[in-house]
């Protein structure tokens, strides 16, 4: 056998075994028969004989163990750390520990302020003021204006209470195919009796009267605590700019109303909306400007406002105008909105709309109008001109039973004054006959194959044709007189 130690010369061992001819393999005494590890393995197989050591493949290691040598490599001495970078060392540990434990005060910190945190989602419009975890439980004391003079936060605590936001859901069809609802809060209103009545303007609700559930539109109504109810439309009053919704609810705080009429110019007031249809319950203030504004709107040809300087904006419109005492005055209508003009908003007196929201209520429709039976459009002065006509309204066709036919006027006549006011469009014959009621008699003057004519009218009563049904269609006629 093979020593494979690490003896200095790695000489053979001497051995009893000796050659079939009885002589010795190897003596140890000879130094030139020395043997030197291999640096690989043999490449060899089994031997044939494993008891003879001259058998073929004698030698290999599936016979008998083979180990190399392995050779200790000579230890490297430490030189010794300089004291300069022992320093540096200790800098660096101490740096390392002040960061974690700092690191580890901020999380703790934050972990606690974010317990109380009270989150607000970007591009998230949250319907509704927020409250407080104690106020979430606490119901909120009833407000009643009394009479006395009332703080800001007071008065606000009132509006949130009685304002409301309207909401138009509009449902359509992509590009893709699928559907898509696009809920938008378009206006405010207010809630006029305990049983669900809610004021606003009628521009507010004009897309849901016009189209209604033909384009898939609806209407709701949104509470300061988020609460949504579905509005059913009573009546709208397209001259006035108002309209009257129902809500299935009861035991709701109604406004009080005040009077315009004992108001005066400087007078404070607050304005309570949902401007840009997103900064929901949003209280401005500001003084009376004027009154007795006549102006026109989209919605109207003519209609009186007074006139005020707190900030109001898109989504405002039929908000509630409160006073000092907490009662309303008014209903924002409009704001001036040419480029470099501000504090100039309009509001209908609360005098003016009464009557008009307690007849919408009982009969769905304002009564007392006075109303001629005619179809009118205007001729301008370019086209009386060119025609050599009078400039006017022009009446296109009329009711045969109306008060117009009762007092002499027929279709072709063109219409140049009304009263004592003098008409030069179908405009203005429209505002100037929202002076008078039905049964009022007045004079009209007209334009008929060169003469002018004079007519003693009284009006009839307009007909219920305006009048909003469920089934989101418009049922007013093109009526103009």
């Amino acid at each position: 056998s093979y020593n494979n130690g690490n003896d200095e010369n790695n000489e053979l061992e001497n051995t009893n075994e000796t050659t079939p001819s009885g002589e010795p393999i190897n003596d140890s005494t000879d130094s030139e028969s020395t043997y030197y590890e291999p640096t690989a393995d043999p490449e060899c197989t089994e031997p044939y004989n494993i008891d003879n050591i001259y058998s073929p493949n004698y030698h290999s290691t599936a016979a008998y163990g083979y180990s190399s040598v392995n050779f200790e490599k000579p230890k490297k001495e430490k030189k010794p750390m300089s004291s300069g970078t022992k320093s540096f060392i200790r800098a660096v540990c101490l740096v390392l520990v002040c960061a974690i434990v700092s690191g580890a005060s901020a999380a703790v910190v934050t972990a606690k302020k974010l317990e109380n945190a009270e989150y607000t989602i970007q591009n998230q419009v949250v319907l509704g003021a927020s409250r407080g975890e104690d106020e979430e439980n606490a119901e909120d004391p009833a407000v009643v204006p009394t009479g006395d003079i009332l703080t800001g936060d007071e008065i606000y605590a009132l509006a949130c209470q009685q304002a409301v936001g309207i909401q138009v859901t509009s449902t359509g069809t992509n590009i893709f195919g699928q559907t898509t609802t696009s809920p938008a809060v378009v206006g405010t209103g207010f809630i006029i009796s305990s049983d669900g009545y809610i004021v606003t303007n009628y521009h507010v609700v004009e897309s849901v009267v016009l189209y209604g559930t033909s384009r898939d539109y609806s209407l709701s109504v949104v509470m300061n605590d988020g609460t949504t109810y579905p509005v059913q439309i009573i009546g709208y009053e397209e001259e006035n700019d108002l309209a009257v919704l129902k809500i299935d609810a009861t035991g709701l705080n109604a406004v009080t109303i005040g009077n315009m009429s004992s108001t005066k110019v400087g007078e404070t007031v607050y304005a309570v909306g949902n401007p840009l249809g997103e900064l929901t319950y949003s209280m401005t203030s500001g003084i009376i400007s004027a009154t007795d504004r006549v102006i026109s709107t989209e919605a109207s040809i003519s209609i009186n406002v007074f006139q005020f300087d707190a900030a109001v904006n898109s989504g405002n419109s039929g908000g509630p105008v409160y006073n000092t005492k907490g009662e309303v005055i008014g209903i924002v209508d409009a704001k001036y909105q040419a480029t470099g003009v501000e504090g100039l908003g309009f509001a209908i007196p609360i005098d003016d709309a009464m009557n008009i929201i307690s007849d919408l209520i009982e009969h769905g429709y304002v009564t007392g109008k006075a109303y001629m039976g005619i179809y009118v459009r205007t001729v301008s002065s370019t086209v009386a001109m060119y025609y050599n006509m009078a400039e006017g309204a022009f009446i296109d066709s009329m009711d045969e039973n109306g008060c117009a036919a009762r007092a002499g006027l027929k279709p072709g006549d063109i219409i140049t004054g009304l009263g004592s006011d003098e008409i030069k469009s179908s405009e203005d014959l429209k505002a100037a006959k929202s002076a008078y009621s039905s049964g009022d008699t007045t004079t009209v003057t007209v334009f008929r194959g060169g003469e002018t004519l004079t007519f003693e009218i009284t009006f009839d009563e307009e007909p219920a044709n305006n009048t909003y049904n469920q089934n989101g269609t418009n049922q007013q006629t093109a009526t103009q007189g």
